[in-house]
């Protein structure tokens, strides 16, 4: 006797569309879910960043020459005109400790840009040391790439509530609340990424390198270590990342986070009591120089250093009331 196909009825749903034959039930939420993504695309799309919000220039500060960094930068550079001092922190914890060292020994900027910043337990710490230095008045410019570090809009906006540290980010997306499905919708502008890396204090001394800011970059995580290199570097060539960060940070790219519709939820005390961090937070660095930078000098280098940065030119251009 052949074999007979039969279908369950209970399985069977009435046909959406009159003429069409019955469709399984499996197939309608097929269809059911392939419409919503549709239609959360187009909501995605339709999303537009803010245009109508105060813009404000800012540039790094220059009269920064007699602060402590300033000093010690000028007394190092005596014997080497028209050259940078450059130190290598190979060590993921050296690289670590030596910005804290920055953080706490600023006195008048902290200029500080990546493209990734987790939320882990270095990230909490270090952001816990940028809070002190804007207590003691100095001003902090945090710029952040917004799909590298994907931080929710109300941690951002309340970091950004302190009076000296203002937030930007880098090209964000548009759909707030629905970030990957808006990059999706706008994948040729949302593309084109931030990932410079730099820490600057008081324009005197800065960090560049490959490591941003996490766990994994800094020899804290026990399963992951990249293998990253950092220079600590004074002189010259620190003008010219203060440059390229003025470059980005009054691109018509780099929006305040203030101008996000979404209200902060997360009050700053939040950020004095991180889950995670324990005591931590509350210790001060071992040290102010990198390990054995007293015993084989610091900076190990005298190049005429230049750095290499591009200038952030949009895919599009949007219009800044």
């Amino acid at each position: 006797m052949p074999h007979q196909c039969c279908i369950d009825p209970a399985r069977v749903a009435p046909s959406p569309i009159p003429g069409l034959p019955l469709q399984p039930k499996g197939t309608l939420r097929t269809f059911g879910c392939l419409v919503l993504l549709l239609a959360l695309l187009l909501q995605a799309g339709c999303a537009n960043l803010p245009t109508d919000y105060p813009r404000s220039t800012s540039t790094v500060l220059a009269d920064t020459g007699d602060t402590r960094l300033g000093q010690a930068a000028r007394r190092m550079l005596a014997g080497h005109p028209d050259t940078s001092g450059v130190h290598p922190l190979n060590r993921g914890t050296d690289a670590f400790l030596a910005r804290l060292a920055l953080t706490e020994a600023a006195e008048k900027s902290l200029d500080i840009q990546y493209y990734i910043w987790h939320g882990d337990t270095t990230g909490k710490v270090l952001l816990e040391r940028v809070l002190r230095a804007a207590d003691r008045s100095v001003r902090v410019r945090l710029l952040l790439d917004d799909i590298g570090t994907a931080a929710e809009d109300s941690h951002l906006l309340a970091i950004d509530s302190h009076p000296n540290i203002e937030v930007r980010l880098f090209n964000p997306v548009a759909a707030r609340s629905t970030p990957l499905l808006g990059m999706m919708a706008d994948f040729s502008r949302t593309n084109r990424r931030m990932h410079n890396k730099s820490f600057t204090a008081d324009n005197q001394v800065m960090i560049v390198g490959g490591r941003n800011i996490g766990d994994e970059y800094f020899e804290a995580r026990p399963d992951v270590a990249f293998a990253d290199l950092d220079l600590l570097a004074i002189g010259p060539v620190v003008g010219e990342v203060s440059r390229q960060f003025d470059r980005y940070w009054n691109s018509p790219l780099a929006f305040p986070i203030s101008a996000s519709p979404r209200p902060c939820r997360v009050m700053r005390r939040s950020f004095r009591h991180l889950p995670g961090c324990g005591r931590s937070c509350s210790r001060r660095p071992r040290k102010t120089m990198p390990r054995h930078s007293s015993r084989r000098g610091w900076p190990s280098g005298w190049p005429r250093a230049a750095y290499p940065s591009a200038t952030p030119r949009p895919a599009w251009r949007p219009t800044i009331r």
